[in-house]
């Protein structure tokens, strides 16, 4: 874990912070009863959503353009790793991040009464103790901040990869018994799983890579049908098998995000020809956000990339401070502070304007817990400071 400076894509931070927008703003919202008209644009189930397309809400595309986004910014940050340090610690940096993600979001599941919870909660205690330790260092600006950070870095790895090996173990049970009585995996772990699967397709050339995703495609279509919905279902967002439908995602990402620095014709052609494909595995293949299904995968990769096209129409607007663009520039951070406290801050806000009858407290709330989390991410990226693991 550090604090990094450098330059930045504006139409990808763009493209992540309007996503970072969307969750921090809409997480408290769920809770608070004077928000009850924004419902149809904050849930997943389908009879009562906002649909984009059928059988797709709105809300379902939240995720899916979060882990687009993340693969834009893959190639570059691959090689810029590649160019200072070489490819092997380019490898080992991403293997790195991808379990440190699958940590992060270990440490912020729900805990519940398994001897792996009691393992899992120890872990969280430890990682935020030394958590804050290093930022208590670096305010001083003490240079032993250096060592917490690398034993911080060490303890997430070996937390990512046994939460990987705990993932694995409880889906390989779900597959021989049919059940499972306890599971441990949430959106930040397929993040994770997708980035180590993206990094399998890196080394491919666009043409190549966009031929094995396709393929890659029908065989994750071709499991899904042989192990069924209720396969994948079981585990929360896919679980370890949901991830690889995550990680096609990335892996489109990842391509489109690399013909966007060297060849922006190619990358519409290329983004073409996999919206074409979307739709066919759209139309061909079920749509269902719970359990990863091809058609959702598909419609996700259509969808994310019209977005992202859209946005990149705005690449003269040269401003990259904006409250869009900071938010962008440290999606981790704010993403953690949303899952810490969003649902707080939204069950807090729900009792205070219910015990006095004043929706107005709500809505100020909201404004002001939007406006400090806009006012730290403009003055982190003000002083360039961006956090990264």
């Amino acid at each position: 874990m550090g604090v990094t400076t450098g330059k930045r894509v504006l139409s990808i931070d763009r493209y992540r912070g309007i996503v970072v927008f969307l969750l921090v703003a809409t997480l408290p919202m769920y809770f608070i009863d004077a928000f009850d008209f924004t419902d149809p644009f904050t849930t997943h189930i389908i009879e009562d959503a906002f649909l984009l397309v059928p059988h797709y809400a709105f809300y379902d595309l939240i995720a899916p353009v979060f882990i687009f986004a993340a693969g834009l910014s893959f190639s570059l940050s691959y090689a810029k790793t590649k160019a200072k340090l070489g490819n092997r610690a380019a490898v080992v940096k991403c293997v790195s991040r991808g379990l440190k993600l699958i940590a992060i979001g270990t440490v912020l599941l729900y805990f519940g009464e398994e001897m792996i919870d009691d393992i899992y909660q120890t872990s969280a205690y430890v990682i935020a103790g030394l958590a804050g330790l290093w930022l208590l260092l670096w305010i001083l600006k003490l240079a032993i901040r250096r060592v917490i950070a690398k034993i911080l870095d060490v303890v997430l790895i070996i937390l990512g990869a046994f939460a990987l090996i705990v993932g694995i173990g409880e889906t390989i049970y779900l597959l021989i018994t049919g059940s499972l009585p306890f599971e441990h995996w949430n959106v930040l772990q397929s993040i994770g799983f997708a980035t180590l699967v993206t990094l399998v397709f890196h080394g491919l050339k666009p043409y190549p890579k966009l031929a094995v995703l396709l393929v890659f495609f029908l065989v994750y279509a071709l499991v899904y049908q042989l192990v069924g919905y209720n396969g994948f279902v079981s585990m929360s967002h896919g679980g370890v098998l949901g991830s690889f439908g995550w990680g096609i995602m990335m892996v489109a990402a990842d391509l489109i995000g690399e013909l966007a620095v060297s060849d922006k014709n190619q990358m519409y052609l290329v983004g073409g020809i996999l919206v074409l494909t979307g739709v066919a595995g759209y139309l061909l293949f079920e749509c269902n956000k719970f359990s990863v299904s091809p058609g959702y995968v598909a419609m996700s990769v259509v969808l994310a990339f019209v977005v992202y096209a859209i946005i990149g129409l705005f690449d003269f607007w040269h401003f990259d401070n904006g409250p869009i663009v900071s938010l962008g520039r440290n999606a981790i951070l704010i993403y953690i502070i949303h899952m810490l406290a969003g649902t707080y801050v939204g069950i807090y806000l729900n009792y205070y304007a219910y015990v006095y009858n004043a929706d107005l407290l709500a809505y100020f709330g909201i404004a002001l817990y939007l406006a400090i989390l806009f006012v730290a991410g403009y003055l982190l990226n003000r002083h360039r400071i961006y956090l990264k693991i």
